[in-house]
């Protein structure tokens, strides 16, 4: 999966494909990102977001699957504390 992520590889999400350029099967789409960027720093990117916002629920959406677990004192945060809490 490393060799995956880093350089110019590219997941074509509706195809299921990994490949080498940025244009996706369909000629209708728009060019496809990195797969760093569509799989690591975007989701990254939505979580902080969310955190700064206080978008509580998607915060929790989010740190469920990936095991992160918030004690009573912290669900009461809000902006960059909540965002060092989950990070």
């Amino acid at each position: 999966m490393m060799e995956k992520l880093w350089g110019d590889n590219y997941f074509d999400q509706k195809a299921k494909k990994w490949k080498n350029h940025s244009k996706p099967d369909d000629a209708a789409a728009d060019d496809l990102k990195r797969a760093f960027v569509s799989l690591i720093m975007e989701p990254v990117i939505r979580l902080c977001r969310a955190t700064m916002n206080g978008e509580m629920e998607k915060v929790n959406k989010m740190i469920d699957p990936l095991g992160i677990v918030l004690k009573a004192d912290e669900k009461g945060l809000s902006g960059k504390l909540l965002m060092k809490a989950v990070f």
